[in-house]
């Protein structure tokens, strides 16, 4: 599966992934999880179907400066998501896919679920992913000794993959500067 940790501090905002994905027994080694536009990043810690979608679809916005933005990148993905085959029947819960987005701007850290509603992080620090529970506490502990941003998705990064067996391989970041 993977593991995505998002933190911000007064500087940046950051985003970091792990590059291993894993199916039952099936594990593999991808290249960075990290898809970015002109001025943000987002990163799926869902379907896998999802994330190909994401990464090849080119409608999606290049910039995102504020929530109207966040709604037009959402409901084009609604409309994507909805096209594909695996929805045809939702009432088949294994053809649904599981949608977990984060996405980070200089604007701050959002997440996209499953209900396609969008929720602003207002914590400064989220992870999602196989590995969220371990690194949400690596976050927690990083923002409350002030470590900055990078400093602490790399410790969330590396706790996860140190505790779960589902996440590991090169951790990818970004990083935005906050505008003044």
């Amino acid at each position: 599966m993977t593991i995505i940790a998002a933190s911000e501090d007064t500087n940046q905002v950051c985003i970091a992934t792990d590059s291993l994905g894993s199916y039952d027994n099936l594990k593999i080694e991808f290249g960075s999880k990290l898809i970015s536009k002109k001025n943000y990043t987002l990163s799926n810690a869902g379907s896998y179907r999802v994330g190909d979608v994401l990464e090849e679809y080119e409608c999606f916005p290049n910039e995102i400066r504020d929530l109207n933005d966040l709604r037009k990148f959402r409901d084009e993905l609604i409309n994507i998501v909805r096209s594909y085959e695996f929805l045809v029947n939702p009432r088949n819960e294994d053809n649904y896919p599981n949608i977990s987005i984060i996405i980070v701007s200089p604007h701050g850290i959002f997440t996209i679920e499953d209900d396609f509603q969008i929720h602003t992080i207002e914590t400064g620090f989220y992870a999602s992913g196989t590995g969220e529970e371990v690194a949400m506490g690596a976050l927690y502990t990083c923002k409350s000794l002030g470590l900055d941003a990078k400093t602490s998705v790399q410790l969330a990064c590396e706790a996860s993959i140190h505790s779960c067996i589902t996440c590991g391989g090169a951790i990818h970041y970004k990083s935005f500067k906050k505008p003044f």
